[in-house]
């Protein structure tokens, strides 16, 4: 049962965050836009809310939580700091990449999920 649930939960997982090293700003707009239609999907608060609820009973879980979510953070600050050697960031900016990533994320998950909001690609440029 235990294996039925993780192979459910990993189908339905994104991980968020995957960036290559194109300009920043550019890619992560569309990776945004791109989880907001995940996160508008109505399985999206199902495996959100399973992961975080089964995370604190069950290795597997755990693990698929770090693959989701945990590595965001070390994604983009490898991301930018390929961006601050493109010259397009300051290098300072590569050691505050999990308060960016919240700040980019935090607000459209807010919104979607304690709110109920609808979320759009507006809402992503304005966050």
């Amino acid at each position: 049962m235990q294996a039925l649930l993780r192979d459910t939960l990993a189908t339905g997982a994104h991980p968020l965050l995957t960036l290559d090293d194109g300009p920043i700003r550019d890619q992560l707009v569309t990776h945004l836009e791109e989880q907001v239609t995940w996160f508008n999907q109505p399985v999206a608060a199902s495996v959100i809310t399973t992961v975080i609820e089964r995370t604190e009973l069950d290795e597997g879980v755990r693990r698929l939580r770090e693959e989701m979510f945990g590595r965001a953070d070390a994604r983009f600050g490898d991301a930018l700091a390929a961006a601050v050697a493109r010259g397009e960031f300051r290098p300072e900016v590569v050691e505050h990449a999990r308060e960016l990533l919240a700040q980019a994320v935090g607000p459209l998950l807010f919104q979607r999920f304690m709110l109920g909001v609808r979320l759009d690609k507006d809402m992503v440029a304005n966050s």
